[in-house]
């Protein structure tokens, strides 16, 4: 009796320091969860919010509470959507271990924010999906600023090609052939190729001119 009374206080001391280590663990994760500089949430494999963290709630701008009584799908922008939900499919059927992505939210004021989407799935005992683990980082400033500097570079061809085609518009007297530069100096079209398109020039003759020289007796009538 002794014997057993002592293996079985054994197992409640073992199973309490069990116990404890659990509740140290789950205390941890908790506080790097509430903790994290990034938005962080648990995801039901429906899409509605299990649990979220400060910097999530202030990303989209709705508090815990609000976020608890919605899904994913409710903040996820309608052209993001699509691709979002195709993700989690995946990830229910075996397909994808994790996914990441680049997404718009729209926020409580309306606004939009972007965001980079880091998704994983955890199984129960039995490998059935149990919830999401969702990680989310504002990149919004990121992406503003790509999309400024895209906008100046579209701008910069622009002006470039306008620039380009202005420079094909260029006049020609109709009687002498000589082109009026930038400057407004009229110049020998071969003069004008080498100070504005910095062509380097080679003369020749072409078999007309080479023709009407051996008949007129002049190795080129234009040149001397």
């Amino acid at each position: 009796m002794q014997q057993e009374l002592a293996a079985l206080e054994n197992e409640v001391a073992g199973l309490r320091q069990l116990h404890e280590r659990l509740r140290e663990s789950e205390e941890r994760f908790r506080g790097a969860f509430d903790n994290a500089a990034i938005g962080m949430a648990i995801v039901s494999p429906q899409g509605r919010w299990l649990q979220v963290n400060q910097s999530l709630c202030e990303i989209v701008g709705y508090s815990e509470q609000e976020l608890l009584s919605m899904t994913f799908q409710d903040v996820t922008h309608p052209e993001d959507l699509d691709l979002d939900l195709h993700n989690v499919e995946q990830m229910l059927r075996g397909r994808l271990r994790s996914y990441h992505m680049e997404k718009r939210y729209i926020r409580k004021d309306g606004h939009t924010v972007w965001v980079l989407l880091s998704v994983s799935l955890v199984h129960d005992k039995d490998g059935e999906p149990l919830h999401f683990v969702s990680q989310i980082q504002d990149v919004n400033a990121r992406k503003l600023a790509q999309a400024a500097r895209d906008s100046l570079i579209d701008q910069l061809q622009q002006a470039l090609e306008h620039v380009r085609h202005l420079r094909t518009l260029v006049p020609v007297c109709a009687w002498c052939d000589q082109i009026r530069d930038a400057s407004g100096n009229w110049a020998p079209f071969d003069a004008y190729l080498r100070s504005e398109l910095k062509l380097k020039l080679t003369h020749g003759i072409c078999p007309a001119c080479s023709s009407s020289a051996m008949k007129d007796g002049s190795p080129n009538p234009k040149r001397s």
